[in-house]
C-alpha cells in the first residue's frame, strides 16, 4: 500500500490516518508501523533497531509451518513467508525488526529490475562476444596498427 500511496503523492501519515480507521486497521499498523513518522514508538523510528528480529519472526514462521504439516493442512501463504523472510535473513536483516520487512520488500522489486536488466547485458555481451574476439584479435595484429 505504501509504494502505492507513494506514487499517488500520499504522504506516510495520510495513508496511515486513512488506514488506521478503515479496514486497514490492525495492531501491526496502529502500534509498529513500518514507516518512519505515524508511530513515534515504532522501530521503523529507531532505524529498525529490533524489538522481534526478522530471525525471530523466521523461526516463528518455520514452526508454523511444522505445525500445518503435521495436521496435513496446506499453508501457501505461509510458505510464502517463509521463502521472503529467509531471503530477508540471507541478505543481512535478520537482526534487525522484522517491520523492516517492508523497506526490504521495496529493494526486492528493484533487484528484480536489476536482475531483469542484467540478464539483458549478459544477453548483450554473450551476444556480442564473438564480435570483441575479432575486435581484439585486430587490435593485437601488426597489420591493424
Amino acid at each position: 500500500q505504501a509504494e502505492i500511496a507513494e506514487k499517488l503523492g500520499l504522504t506516510h501519515q495520510k495513508l496511515f490516518d486513512i488506514s488506521s480507521k478503515a479496514s486497514g486497521q490492525c495492531w501491526s499498523l496502529t502500534s509498529y508501523c513500518p514507516v518512519p513518522g505515524p508511530v513515534p514508538n515504532s522501530p521503523a523510528n529507531d532505524k529498525y533497531r529490533a524489538g522481534f528480529t526478522g530471525q525471530m519472526m523466521l523461526k516463528d514462521l518455520n514452526l508454523s509451518q511444522e505445525a500445518a504439516n503435521s495436521c496435513g493442512v496446506s499453508s501457501a501463504l505461509g510458505a510464502e513467508a517463509v521463502s521472503l523472510f529467509k531471503l530477508f535473513e540471507q541478505a543481512g536483516y535478520s537482526d534487525l525488526d522484522f517491520s523492516c520487512f517492508f523497506t526490504f520488500t521495496l529493494g526486492i522489486n528493484d533487484a528484480i529490475k536489476l536482475k531483469s536488466i542484467e540478464n539483458d547485458v549478459n544477453k548483450l555481451i554473450i551476444f556480442l562476444s564473438p564480435f570483441l574476439i575479432i575486435a581484439k584479435n585486430k587490435c593485437e595484429s601488426s597489420a591493424f596498427l
